[in-house]
């Protein structure tokens, strides 16, 4: 079962939906989709409510495996570039994402213009009756626009970020983090705005502690 309960086109045309791939190994397919003549940025809140699982920005839960883990992911460190085609085999660039509803890490998706971006994944398993026992659940998609970049070290348990799933990197991960602020953040992602030592709250990384001391407000 799939289901929707927020929007799903963004203000500018960019769109997403999902879909069974294989229904019976529990695979879901995301669907990205720009119509228009320009790149556009997006991330998306999902959840999984029939495990009691909580809205959170795609990326944001594991990431300390994505980023050493058959290149799942990788910290993007300048202005992105545009994105088409299936993403189920190749890296997904994370970066900071501020939202009217928090602060963490996500996929940034920037899809080139007039073009699709799809997505597989798994984990929507079935239970011992043979019966599909994950709700996928789309809370909202959002734009967002690069601003600049960051010196980050994010500490973290690896126990709530990386759960029972091997590798994970280590803590503190440090990298250069690009950093995208939604049109509604009255905020540019500049150090003295942001300051240091700030908490995500998208769950489950809600205990990553971000050290953004240094900003970079270079355009690539």
């Amino acid at each position: 079962m799939l289901i929707y309960n927020g929007p799903r086109t963004t203000r500018n045309g960019a769109s997403i939906s999902v879909d069974w791939y294989d229904q019976s190994r529990g695979i879901i397919l995301w669907t990205l989709t720009n119509p228009t003549s320009n790149a556009i940025s997006v991330s998306f809140n999902r959840g999984q409510n029939e495990l009691g699982v909580p809205p959170y920005f795609f990326g944001d839960a594991y990431w300390g495996t994505y980023i050493v883990e058959n290149s799942l992911a990788f910290f993007l460190t300048g202005a992105p570039s545009p994105m088409s085609g299936d993403y189920t085999s190749k890296p997904i660039p994370l970066a900071l994402l501020f939202t009217p509803v928090g602060f963490g890490l996500a996929f940034v998706f920037t899809i080139a213009p007039k073009s699709v971006i799809t997505v597989e994944e798994g984990g929507f398993t079935n239970d011992s009756d043979g019966e599909i026992n994950t709700v996928a659940q789309i809370s909202n998609i959002i734009e967002s626009v690069y601003v600049g970049t960051f010196e980050m070290s994010a500490s973290f348990s690896a126990l709530s970020n990386c759960e029972f799933i091997a590798p994970c990197a280590n803590s503190p991960a440090k990298s250069k983090v690009a950093c995208f602020v939604t049109s509604d953040v009255p905020i540019s992602c500049s150090s003295s705005e942001v300051g240091t030592d700030i908490t995500s709250v998208f769950w489950p990384s809600s205990d990553v502690s971000y050290d953004l001391s240094t900003f970079q407000n270079f355009e690539e």
